[in-house]
């Protein structure tokens, strides 16, 4: 079987993040957090780290291979 995907500037990525979390109106830790501090803060916080850390870009691939491995 053949994939062909494209992927989007890791960047670009994240600050389209920060700004759709901003404009959400859900009870959730990253919103919050993106409407409390700038980009600078959001991106330097430990949660956020965090969440990078344990999600990287390309985590959703490898657990489509397990998925598709079952």
């Amino acid at each position: 079987m053949f994939y062909t995907t494209l992927v989007r500037n890791p960047w670009d990525r994240v600050v389209s993040y920060y700004h759709w979390l901003r404009a959400q109106g859900f009870e959730h830790p990253a919103v919050g957090l993106a409407k409390l501090l700038d980009f600078n803060g959001f991106m330097r916080d430990r949660t956020t780290v965090g969440a990078f850390r344990d999600w990287p870009y390309g985590h959703i691939w490898r657990m489509r291979k397990v998925w598709s491995d079952s």
